[in-house]
């Protein structure tokens, strides 16, 4: 290897002897075709009227090898503290129809830590379904790639979601490449269908036992009163035509999408058959109900990454504050102008319902102004619900620049002030920036009577806990009894007492993260739901976080 090298250096001496200006001439016309391959990626080349060829690279065998030994050597060190990285697997399912939920953990993790999209498909596994899991992999994988995602994809088969789950948890990860946090999106909807729906309910809570029992943290966002799939939407709004895509395809598989092309993917009035689009969505809507293997090998689901793909990069122009805050006042006219020239997009080839849903998919995505966090760190976690609101206020991150307001309870009423300045000399000493930090000298104090007239009416609580409780013939496990809500009493107007200050102190905060309550053995888990689903309903999007009472602060850099 050293005589090579040495025996190139001498040719390149012999070539400027020989004619230094044709050397130089040789050298500048390898480097612009360098700096075309490169910009073509590594390995790939387009000859003429040839596609793409990859040819192959020494460049991408060494990279290979330098991940490998990077990732062994990695193994072989102790973790320290100054060194922690959130490390997130996220429960999304699909990656593309919840992408704002994908949005909010990669704030989180950025390019700084792992971020793992983890999907249970819900079916047996067989032949034919891994061939279309290998499909899916490889279409969600480009799916991230063109919306600049810096995330793993890791799909699993499994019919019952917690077992999938649970395996998830076991395998997700390479060496010290490995989540230390699960996220899931709230389920807003698991009382729903009452009794019907409670081994969802079930498998939701289990889920976050098992992840407590695998010594991970544990995050539950929930985005106000919207969820986070946002399928049925898409399909409702005409955006997954799937014949129109395939159509399409070469154009949305260089994002390249413009003008009028927009038109067949977002807007019905430019779909050539009507009738079959609204066949093609009933179809597709039964063949997510049914649970039979063979709807899924007919491709829906890798369709609808790729319709995804192609409306999540032609609507996030119009998600722009460009368009939606700071010209709100001037009239349309000049707004599809400005747009137009700006963009080089029509916003005539969005409704009204289109457009609110573009902002819906954007919400976690487009930066907010002069934001603010409030953290309720009501519980000593190891530092990660203080953690993860400060990430989320660093640079490339949704909220960049926010205010960060922490509230904590007192240690006792009388030394609520010595109290307020050992929080602000911690905070300054863990270099995290405040605006505002706030004693709660009551917070263990019983609900007022306002609130209990409230939540414990049909109006509300009772409301909620309905649908799962317990009938006098009605013996199935996991319901709601009178002996749990009486025994768990204290708790839930502790949980009643939370939902109070964060109406009162953080109802107009852009983001709320607070201490997750553990759900202890003795639990109901229905009722785990109901303390969640009341402490967070009609409040901005919430983060419930809870770490493993691992580190991850300290005071020395």
């Amino acid at each position: 290897m050293w005589l090579s090298l040495a025996s190139s250096a001498l040719c390149i001496t012999v070539m400027f002897i020989i004619s230094w200006i044709s050397a130089l001439i040789i050298f500048a016309f390898f480097f612009l075709v360098f700096v075309y391959m490169n910009h073509r990626h590594v390995g790939k080349i387009n000859v003429l009227f040839f596609s793409e060829v990859n040819w192959g690279s020494s460049i991408q065998a060494n990279t290979y090898r330098i991940a490998l030994t990077s990732l062994l050597k990695l193994s072989n060190i102790e973790e320290h503290v100054k060194n922690y990285r959130p490390q997130i697997l996220l429960m999304t399912g699909n990656p593309a129809a919840r992408s704002t939920l994908l949005d909010f953990a990669y704030s989180i993790t950025k390019d700084n830590s792992l971020l793992i999209a983890a999907h249970v498909v819900p079916y047996a596994p067989c032949e034919r379904l891994f061939a279309v899991v290998r499909r899916l992999d490889v279409q969600i994988t480009t799916w991230l790639l063109a919306n600049k995602i810096k995330a793993f994809y890791l799909p699993f088969a499994n019919e019952n979601v917690r077992s999938g789950a649970q395996h998830l948890l076991q395998i997700a990860g390479l060496g010290k490449l490995r989540p230390n946090i699960l996220m899931l999106g709230f389920k807003s909807n698991w009382n729903r269908r009452g009794v019907d729906g409670l081994q969802a309910t079930l498998d939701y809570v289990g889920i976050i036992k098992d992840a407590f029992e695998n010594n991970f943290g544990v995050g539950i966002l929930r985005n106000g009163n919207e969820g986070f799939d946002l399928s049925e939407k898409l399909l409702e709004l005409n955006v997954c035509d799937i014949t129109a895509l395939k159509h399409h395809n070469s154009e949305s598989a260089n994002g390249s999408l413009k003008g009028r092309d927009n038109a067949s993917f977002l807007d019905k009035e430019h779909i050539n058959d009507e009738t079959s689009f609204s066949d093609s969505i009933d179809s597709r809507r039964l063949n997510r109900e049914d649970t039979d293997f063979v709807d899924v090998d007919s491709g829906y689901h890798v369709d609808l990454v790729k319709t995804n793909t192609v409306y999540r990069r032609t609507t996030k122009f119009f998600a722009d504050s460009v368009v939606f805050n700071s010209e709100k006042s001037r009239s349309d006219e000049d707004l599809k102008s400005s747009l137009s020239k700006k963009r080089g997009f029509k916003t005539s080839i969005l409704t009204e319902k289109q457009k609110k849903l573009a902002i819906q998919m954007n919400r976690f995505h487009r930066k907010v102004k002069n934001g603010v966090i409030d953290v309720w760190w009501l519980y000593d976690d190891g530092g990660v619900t203080l953690l993860i609101p400060h990430l989320l206020r660093l640079p490339k991150a949704y909220l960049e620049g926010a205010k960060l307001r922490v509230f904590t309870q007192a240690s006792s009423e009388a030394c609520t002030k010595a109290d307020e300045r050992n929080m602000a000399a911690m905070l300054s000493k863990f270099r995290i920036e405040y605006a505002d930090v706030r004693i709660i000298p009551d917070i263990s104090r019983p609900p007022s009577q306002a609130t209990l007239d409230l939540f414990l009416k049909i109006r509300d609580f009772e409301e909620i806990i309905e649908p799962m409780r317990a009938r006098e013939n009605d013996s199935r496990l996991g319901l709601i009894t009178d002996f749990d809500l009486s025994s768990q009493k204290c708790r839930t107007f502790r949980q009643l007492r939370t939902k109070e200050l964060l109406q009162q102190h953080s109802s107009n905060a852009d983001l709320i993260v607070i201490t997750l309550p553990v759900p202890r053995l003795e639990i109901n888990s229905c009722l785990y739901m109901a303390w969640l689903d009341s402490m967070t309903r009609g409040l901005p999007p919430v983060l419930m976080v809870r770490g493993n009472q691992t580190s991850v602060l300290t005071f020395y850099s």
